[in-house]
């Protein structure tokens, strides 16, 4: 494959460009509706399939188009994909999130009932927000000192470019992600602090 022969996204001007995402049971690729882009991503995973001996399951694969896209190239790039084209993902891994009319779903439980004690009919889980905001702390302590790796890169070309996390403000219309580390500087600020070495890096 050569260089550039896949356009991905970028969030701004000023963030790098996003070709693929890849995590531990999925992968998402990024790439404009057109079939000479879509030949390559297929090339690009038929060769995966025989360099490692790994199949991809067609099956659990879906792409979803922007606004705007024709009828025609939807059909057209899904065709050379030879996956299904959706207007979202409402399955993962093949399984349904959501529901069908008269066939079964994944049957979701409260979240009340899911952090109850078990001795009074929960499922004695962990409070979902304290535990979510810990996790986005973690994310939120890597774009302070991971400053070259491919989220701080983005997320700092989109929101806070010539400044710092810490002193960012939410801005208008922020994105779901950037409102999450948002919220996590209060758990941030409880505990950072600033270590003056040679004056150079404080």
């Amino acid at each position: 494959m050569e260089l550039g022969a896949i356009r991905g996204i970028r969030v701004s001007n000023n963030a790098p460009m996003v070709v693929h995402l890849l995590f531990a049971d999925d992968s998402i690729f990024f790439m404009r509706a057109a079939e000479a882009e879509a030949r390559q991503v297929k090339n690009a995973l038929t060769c995966y399939e025989k360099a490692s001996g790994q199949q991809v399951n067609y099956h659990k694969t879906s792409v979803i188009f922007s606004k705007g896209t024709s009828e025609g190239r939807k059909r057209s790039v899904a065709g050379c994909l030879g996956v299904e084209a959706v207007d979202e993902h409402d399955k993962y891994m093949g399984l349904p999130t959501g529901a069908d009319n008269g066939k079964r779903k994944i049957p979701w439980i409260a979240l009340k009932r899911l952090c109850k004690p078990m001795s009074i009919g929960g499922l004695g889980f962990r409070d979902f927000h304290d535990f979510n905001i810990a996790l986005l702390g973690k994310q939120a302590w890597r774009l302070l000192v991971n400053r070259d790796s491919l989220m701080s890169r983005v997320i700092r070309g989109k929101y806070f470019l010539n400044g710092s996390y810490m002193k960012a403000s939410l801005g208008n219309n922020p994105s779901y992600t950037w409102s999450g580390f948002w919220e996590a500087k209060e758990v941030l600020n409880l505990g950072i602090r600033r270590r003056v070495s040679n004056g150079l890096s404080t």
